[in-house]
């Protein structure tokens, strides 16, 4: 399928409530205390959709890698009062794979095609691995586990 704006391929399965994103797919997560991650939502534009929602290690300045209907994206807080900025973005369809190394310093890595990897060191393991699994699902079926 097409994004009618830019012509790349989307994932679908996408919940039509937008309100819903952000905030359901991050709540999977055993980290949901910190209200700064919900300006990571800011970074998101207008129609869409969180799909998956991974917060790396806790710090002062919390990242999070989102995959959304049209893209996957790593955005960061910078400071207590500051925006969220986007740190990478790239289409679904440069996504070659994701792999998650869950060690004493876990590592989750998402294999873009012609571009450098995107890598998180993630909060929890458990939630990097369950991740992990929804998004290669997503990749290979175009659907959300049920």
């Amino acid at each position: 399928m097409t994004h009618p704006r830019d012509g790349d391929r989307y994932l679908p399965g996408a919940p039509t409530n937008p309100s819903n994103g952000f905030t359901a797919a991050l709540s999977r997560n055993e980290l949901f205390s910190g209200m700064s991650l919900n300006r990571i939502a800011d970074v998101l534009e207008p129609g869409e959709t969180v799909l998956l929602a991974l917060p790396a290690v806790a710090s002062d300045t919390p990242k999070v890698l989102m995959v959304t209907n049209h893209r996957v994206v790593l955005a960061k807080i910078k400071g207590l009062l500051s925006r969220a900025r986007v740190l990478r973005s790239e289409p679904p369809a440069r996504v070659r794979g994701i792999r998650f190394r869950g060690r004493v310093l876990s590592l989750l890595t998402v294999r873009i095609d012609g571009a450098r990897n995107i890598r998180l060191m993630p909060h929890r393991a458990k939630d990097a691995s369950r991740f992990t699994e929804e998004f290669q699902q997503l990749i290979r079926t175009g659907q959300m586990p049920v």
